[in-house]
C-alpha cells in the first residue's frame, strides 16, 4: 500500500481532517509488540518489539522524533532498524475519540543493509482511539508499510485485537500483541 493511499484510507477512517494551519504541536509516543507464533502450521516467527516518540511542531515547522523495531526471530538473526520522522498527516474524529497520525519515516540504523538500505523511506501510521473492543482493550493501532520489497522484515502491525496466531490469543498488555498510542495536539 503506498504512502498516498495509506494517508487517505487513515483520514477516511478517521473522519474529517483537522486543518493543519489550527494544529501547532503534535506530540506521540508509541509503543507495540507481538508474538507470532502461528503464522502456519509448526511454525514461529518469534517476537516483535516497536517504540518511538516524536514532536512535530508545525508553528515552528520542525520535525524531530522516530521509531525503533526489533525482530527477536527463533530460527534467524534478530532484524532491527531505526526511522527519523520527516513529514506528517494528522486528523481526528468528530468527537476526538479517535486520532491518526501518518508519519513519513526515513531508514536511519538497518542490521539488513540488503533487504532494508539505509535512506529508504516508508510510513508509520499510529491510531490513538479510546474506544473499547470487546475484549475490554483500546483500539490503538501501530502499522509499518515500506515500498515495494524494501524492508519486509518490518511491513507489519499490532493492536490489541485478540487472534488465534498469537500467543497467548488475547489481546492487549500481557497478551500475544498488544499497541499503545499517545498523541496529543496544542492549536494555535
Amino acid at each position: 500500500m503506498s504512502w498516498l493511499v495509506a494517508m487517505v484510507l487513515s483520514s477516511v477512517m478517521a473522519g474529517p481532517a483537522v486543518p493543519t494551519a489550527t494544529i501547532a504541536t503534535v506530540t506521540f509516543t508509541m509503543e507495540g509488540y507481538a508474538n507470532l507464533v502461528r503464522i502456519v502450521p509448526e511454525f514461529q516467527l518469534g517476537k516483535v518489539y516497536l517504540d518511538g516518540h516524536g514532536l512535530l511542531n508545525n508553528a515552528a515547522g520542525t520535525v524531530s522524533g522516530g521509531t525503533s523495531t526489533r525482530n527477536d526471530y527463533l530460527n534467524y538473526p534478530e532484524a532491527a532498524m531505526e526511522t527519523q520522522v520527516i513529514g506528517w498527516a494528522y486528523s481526528a474524529s468528530p468527537h476526538g475519540t479517535r486520532k491518526t497520525l501518518v508519519l513519513t519515516v526515513r531508514v536511519t540504523a538497518s542490521n539488513d543493509s540488503v533487504d532494508c538500505v539505509v535512506g529508504t523511506v516508508g510510513t508509520v501510521t499510529l491510531i490513538d482511539d479510546d474506544r473499547r473492543m470487546k475484549n475490554g482493550q483500546r483500539r490503538d493501532k501501530i502499522t509499518q508499510i515500506y515500498p515495494s520489497d524494501a524492508c519486509p522484515s518490518f511491513v507489519q502491525g499490532v493492536s490489541n485485537k485478540d487472534a488465534a496466531h498469537l500467543g497467548p490469543t488475547s489481546g492487549g498488555r500481557g497478551g500475544g500483541q498488544w499497541a499503545e498510542v499517545e498523541i496529543t495536539t496544542t492549536t494555535g
